[in-house]
Parts: structure tokens; sequence; C-alpha cells
């Protein structure tokens, strides 16, 4: 099955944070900052019993970048400190 491709242009000082649906249906929004600052889900107050992880992306602004798909064919890897 061929996957979806999505294009998002992210500026400045963004973080894109990709998450299953456990992380947005299971924490309050509360819950999630101090998840994704850290803290162990079992400290964290209402949590249940559903898959909650979380990747976050921080935007990288350099004019020295290379993008690198010699990993796989469908991972990409963006060096921003290439020369």
């Amino acid at each position: 099955m061929t996957p979806d491709v999505s294009g998002l242009v992210v500026d400045g000082e963004q973080t894109l944070v990709l998450a299953t649906d456990g992380f947005w249906a299971e924490l309050d929004p509360e819950s999630q900052a101090r998840f994704l600052a850290g803290e162990k889900l079992s400290e964290i107050e209402g949590y249940g019993q559903d898959d909650c992880s979380a990747l976050s992306l921080k935007h990288v602004n350099s004019s020295e970048s290379k993008v690198s798909d010699e990993v796989s064919d469908n991972i990409y890897i963006v060096d921003a400190f290439a020369s």
C-alpha cells in the first residue's frame, strides 16, 4: 500500500510534536507538557493504559544543511551542520 505523504513548512523556533492517540486522548494539556518535558508516565496522575508516546522535532534554520537518504528508502536525515 502506498503511504500518504504530506508536507509542512515550519519556521522559526517552532517544535513539531508527533504523538500517538494515547498522548492526545489520555493526557490533559498540562500532563502533555510535563510528559514532553521528560516526566515519567507513572508520575502523571490520571494516565490510563493506552499507548502514550511522542516525538518532538525542532526546526533548525541553517544555510549549511544537507539531506541524506542513505539510511533507508523512507527515512531522510537533515544534517544542519554539514559542510
